[in-house]
């Protein structure tokens, strides 16, 4: 039976720790080890994790570090630490819905034998009211299970579709992963990897309830109108975001083409230099304020379906015209 263990990073969680700890230690499928990598949290962090795991029948390793050293990197040394087969990725601040594991492990004990798993979650309030029943519907597009299923990662290539806490990974692909690139989030990287040396299975499950009160990530849908009002509200912060996106964008996808690309398959090697051309196109416009890309609409349909192609269309209209 493969070893499971969870990777967890904390910095200043005491607030939500324990609940999010006692719905780990409480899965219907029990973990064999806790990973718990503190970022020099300067509250009750770790005497909480540590007398709420007293009683845990599995292995603990909790390490402090001396100084703070970033959300990234200390997942990245998470990872390194946990000895599991499996390892489930956790933020601080969620809770486990009781199945969790037990559901996730069913898919990588399955014949498809994936090497990364990963599930929808319900966006809550800091008291776990619902604010929206599923994280997926939030993303612009909204993902569509079925497309990595037909192993289609064309929105996987365009922005990060993959939540790290809710997401598993066999230790091989974090081993394969390495070295991380500067410009890429762990859970992308893992995520992209795994598209081109294995296989990625979602699970539409919600297995988390995913907090809003401290995430960074995550949030209500917004319409059209709603999307156009908040870029109004605060243009000159909402085009560095786009410009500083792209560009890192297209630094994380020239790395993955240089190291991965001639692992795809040929549709997706296909998709993967559609996108690679339209967003160094997209960063070479936008950081030398050149218009001529957006004379031509058609060249962002060829890289992105219709409605996702108007989007990022219009998004540097906006971004060039407040320069």
């Amino acid at each position: 039976m493969p070893k499971i263990s969870v990777a967890m990073c904390t910095y200043n969680g005491a607030r939500h720790i324990h609940a999010q700890l006692m719905s780990i230690i409480s899965q219907t499928r029990q973990p064999d080890e806790l990973v718990i990598v503190d970022d020099a949290s300067t509250d009750m962090t770790l005497d909480i994790t540590e007398k709420t795991l007293s009683n845990f029948g599995g292995s603990v390793i909790i390490k402090r570090n001396e100084k703070n050293i970033g959300h990234q990197k200390n997942f990245r040394q998470a990872l390194s630490m946990a000895n599991g087969d499996i390892i489930f990725l956790s933020d601080q601040d969620d809770v486990w819905m009781m199945s969790k594991i037990e559901t996730i492990m069913a898919m990588f004990e399955s014949h498809e034998s994936p090497l990364l798993v990963f599930h929808d979650a319900e966006l809550t309030d800091a008291k776990l009211n619902t604010l929206y029943p599923s994280f997926w519907s939030t993303m612009t597009p909204p993902f569509i299970p079925d497309e990595f299923i037909r192993h289609d990662y064309w929105h996987l290539f365009h922005a990060n579709v993959v939540q790290g806490a809710a997401t598993a990974i066999r230790r091989e692909l974090f081993d394969a992963a390495q070295p991380f690139p500067s410009a890429a989030f762990h859970d992308e990287w893992l995520a992209l990897v795994a598209a081109a040396k294995g296989r990625i299975l979602p699970h539409d499950d919600i297995l988390i309830k995913y907090r809003q009160d401290t995430n960074a990530v995550g949030g209500l849908p917004l319409t059209v109108t709603g999307k156009i009002k908040k870029w109004l509200g605060n243009t000159r912060e909402a085009t560095a975001k786009n410009i500083g996106e792209i560009s890192r964008r297209a630094e994380l996808l020239n790395e993955y083409e240089r190291r991965y690309g001639d692992l795809l398959d040929e549709k997706n090697r296909a998709t993967l230099d559609n996108m690679l051309r339209i967003t160094n196109e997209r960063k070479e416009s936008l950081t030398q304020k050149d218009k001529s890309l957006l004379l031509s609409a058609s060249r962002y349909a060829r890289a992105y379906p219709f409605r996702t192609a108007i989007h990022e269309w219009l998004k540097d209209i906006i971004t060039l015209a407040a320069q």
